[in-house]
């Protein structure tokens, strides 16, 4: 099996260096790239079912937005 996964680089606000967010299709990670900050996406292709189905948690847990919690 071979599947395709798609990485972008971008620069938080207060981090010294760079991160990546990943993507299982191009059309969101050219979304996620369009506002001229981050870079363009760089595509990596997986072959094995192991590494195919841990990117598959990665990025479903990037989705996972948690609250914000406000203890003033």
């Amino acid at each position: 099996m071979k599947k395709i996964f798609y990485s972008v680089k971008y620069k938080s606000l207060g981090s010294k260096g760079a991160r990546v967010k990943w993507f299982d299709n191009l059309a969101d990670a050219k979304a996620f790239s369009q506002d001229g900050v981050r870079e363009k996406p760089v595509a990596h292709t997986f072959t094995r079912e192991y590494s195919i189905e841990e990117m598959g948690y990665l990025i479903e847990s990037q989705k996972v937005k948690l609250p914000i919690r406000n203890y003033t």
